[in-house]
């Protein structure tokens, strides 16, 4: 059983490698890594992310198996055990492949809140932004804020990916399920570079159907600006009014910026995200929330004030 696992976890490799040639070209995909590398498919990352699991687990277990060797040691509940777990690596394999997180421990206890949080009533600003929105951009940049990540400074999630809030439990507990119901499509996230330029007509794509159809949205920690509806569809961002960490975006200022993939080829008609240079991929975005709860350890999530985006006008919508 620990040959079999042995190459399967070589195998695993193989579909990665074959994308990264198609993708790449054959010298390509010899040569070291590039900014300017065209992104993988998403199954290939999926399936890199299994190899990697794959390795990590097979550390563990190799030298179990060689022990028990060493020792002259067998039986059936020893050979069960190696079964199982061949089995268990093809069918995560699998899973993980098919890009089907539901199929995991839905009960499983990922964090804590402090409190409700929604897209509705009171969870949603006048600007746009609401506390499950943000919450997914805050997780987004997270997971792509390291050099070796990407080295994002703003993300942004579109709002119609984001299903649902989570409700608040009487033990203040969030579960795996809670997260793939609100993100659910399993997107991949990717960093890529923008002037300050691209990112303000970016911004001004939310309005590409006027009022009826407005899509805001959802930004990061750090990153700021206003706008007024009363300024004509195209220019309703207020000039100067983009800030990260405070300081003003200059037009030619080059930006780093964590979105998915879907916003990546251009979802909801953001057509200038398809123009930005692509950096690097990153992990699923309900990976990324998972990973922003654990972080937090015992401590709670709570609600972030909706003032990330100001609307400057006093008219109804």
């Amino acid at each position: 059983w620990l040959t079999l696992t042995v190459i399967l976890t070589g195998l695993m490799w193989i579909p990665y490698v074959l994308n990264r040639c198609q993708v790449r070209g054959l010298m390509g995909a010899m040569a070291n890594p590039s900014r300017g590398d065209k992104p993988h498919a998403e199954w290939a990352n999926r399936m890199m992310f299994a190899h990697d699991n794959a390795v990590e687990n097979l550390v563990i277990f190799a030298p179990l198996v060689l022990i028990l060797n060493a020792i002259d040691y067998s039986s059936r509940w020893t050979v069960l055990a190696c079964a199982v777990y061949f089995w268990a690596r093809l069918a995560h394999l699998i899973v993980y492949a098919m890009g089907v997180p539901v199929l995991r421990t839905l009960a499983f206890t990922v964090g804590f809140l402090a409190q409700a949080l929604s897209k509705e009533g009171d969870d949603r600003g006048d600007g746009g932004g609401t506390t499950m929105g943000q919450l997914v951009a805050d997780a987004m940049l997270a997971a792509t804020r390291a050099p070796e990540n990407g080295g994002a400074q703003v993300a942004f999630q579109n709002v119609g990916g984001v299903r649902t809030g989570l409700i608040h439990r009487p033990d203040d507990s969030v579960t795996f399920g809670d997260l793939f119901a609100a993100l659910p499509f399993s997107n991949a996230l990717v960093v890529v570079e923008m002037s300050g330029a691209q990112l303000q007509r970016a911004l001004e794509e939310q309005w590409w159907a006027g009022d009826a159809k407005w899509l805001p949205l959802q930004t990061s920690q750090g990153f700021s600006y206003r706008w007024d509806k009363r300024r004509p569809v195209g220019s309703r961002v207020v000039p100067g009014s983009m800030t990260l960490d405070g300081r003003a975006i200059a037009p030619e200022q080059k930006v780093r910026v964590a979105i998915n993939n879907f916003l990546q080829v251009g979802g909801d008609s953001f057509k200038t995200f398809t123009e930005a240079r692509f950096l690097q991929t990153g992990p699923m975005d309900v990976e990324a929330l998972e990973a922003y709860f654990k972080a937090q350890g015992n401590g709670r999530v709570k609600a972030t004030a909706l003032d990330r985006v100001i609307r400057v006008d006093q008219d109804p919508r």
